[in-house]
C-alpha cells in the first residue's frame, strides 16, 4: 500500500509529535482536516488550501529535456500566433530570454521559485504593471501640481493581450496561478507581453549587442546582466542548440 507524505502548510511532517505542534494540519491533498477547521476563524483557509495545492503541484519535477521541449513548443506557438510581420527577431528575443532566465530549461533553480513568477522570471512589478490598470496623476486645481495618483484605465495594448490570452485558456487571474506552477505557455506569453509593452520595437539586425541592450533595458529594467553569458546564448542559438 502506498503511503502518502503528510503536508502541513507546505512542510513534510515526519512524526505525530511534530504534527501536534503545528496546527491546523493540512493533509497530502492540501485539505484541512475536520478537527482543525474551527481552531482559528481568522485564518484565510481558502488561501491556505490554494497555496498548499500549488506547492504540491510544483513538486512534480520534470526532466531537463522535457522542460526544454515545452519551452520550445511554447515559444513556437507564441511566435506563430503573433501579428508581427518579421517573426525572426521575436523568436530570437524569446529564445535568448529563455536561456538567460532558465538556461532553456536546464536551470532547476529557476523552477518552483518563491521569489518570482515562472521560469521566465517575470517579477511581481512586471506582472502588476502588465495586468493592472494604469495610474493617472491627480493635479491640484489651483497650482496644477501633482498631489497624488488614481486608478486609470487599461491601455489599448493591454486589452489586446487580454483578448489574446483567452485563446490559450487564461484570464488576468488564472494566468497568475499558471505562472506560479511554471506553465511554459503562460510564462512565454507574459514575456512576449512585456516586450510588447515597451516604447521601442524589437531589434532586427544580426548584432547580438542590440538584443543584449534591449533585453537589459526592457526585461531586466536596467539590472546588471553578464554580457559574456548573453553572447554565449547568442552563439548557442545561432548554432541551432535551442531547437
Amino acid at each position: 500500500m502506498m503511503k502518502f507524505k503528510k503536508y502541513q502548510n507546505g512542510v513534510i511532517i515526519k512524526n505525530r509529535k511534530e504534527s501536534a505542534e503545528m496546527t491546523p494540519s493540512i493533509n497530502y491533498m492540501g485539505e484541512i482536516t475536520p478537527e482543525d477547521k474551527n481552531q482559528d476563524s481568522q485564518i484565510d483557509w481558502k488561501n491556505v488550501i490554494k497555496q498548499n495545492h500549488l506547492k504540491i503541484l510544483a513538486k512534480k519535477q520534470k526532466t531537463h529535456d522535457k522542460r526544454r521541449k515545452e519551452l520550445r513548443q511554447s515559444i513556437d506557438t507564441i511566435v506563430k500566433d503573433d501579428n508581427t510581420p518579421n517573426k525572426l527577431p521575436l523568436r530570437r528575443m524569446l529564445d535568448l530570454t529563455a536561456f538567460m532566465e532558465n538556461s532553456f530549461g536546464h536551470n532547476t533553480r529557476a523552477y518552483n521559485s518563491d521569489y518570482t513568477n515562472s521560469q521566465m522570471q517575470v517579477d511581481d512589478i512586471a506582472v502588476n504593471t502588465l495586468l493592472g490598470k494604469t495610474k493617472q496623476d491627480i493635479l491640484d486645481k489651483k497650482t496644477g501640481e501633482v498631489i497624488g495618483q488614481k486608478e486609470g484605465n487599461y491601455t489599448t495594448n493591454q486589452k489586446k493581450y487580454f483578448e489574446k490570452m483567452k485563446k490559450y485558456g487564461f484570464d488576468r487571474e488564472t494566468i497568475i496561478d499558471s505562472l506560479k506552477t511554471d506553465n511554459p505557455l503562460a510564462a512565454v506569453f507574459m514575456a512576449r507581453f512585456q516586450y510588447a509593452s515597451t516604447p521601442e520595437a524589437l531589434p532586427t539586425g544580426d548584432n547580438w549587442k542590440d538584443y543584449f541592450n534591449y533585453y537589459k533595458k526592457y526585461y531586466k529594467k536596467g539590472e546588471d546582466v553578464d554580457p559574456d553569458r548573453f553572447k554565449d546564448a547568442w552563439d548557442r542559438m545561432t548554432k541551432g542548440e535551442f531547437k
